[in-house]
């Protein structure tokens, strides 16, 4: 796995110790961070955050908000 582009110019630029990752809570953003710890793992603290109730954090706001997001489309 390679580091996406815009990740490496940040971490170029920006003197930081931790990534905290947000990705989906899905296959593919299971798969994507555990690359990214795999990658990184040697010069960050690389910490794997995902939304603990859903596929993401949209989802779970609006879970807590009681949105239902397939009904979104038709406002």
């Amino acid at each position: 796995m390679k580091c996406p582009v815009a990740l490496e110019r940040y971490l170029k630029k920006n003197r930081t110790e931790k990534i905290r990752l947000h990705f989906d809570n899905d296959l593919i953003g299971r798969n994507a961070t555990a690359g990214l710890v795999e990658l990184l793992k040697d010069d960050y603290i690389v910490i794997n955050d995902p939304a603990p109730c859903a596929k993401d954090f949209n989802e779970c706001l609006c879970m807590y908000l009681g949105i239902d997001e397939r009904n979104r489309e038709n406002e």
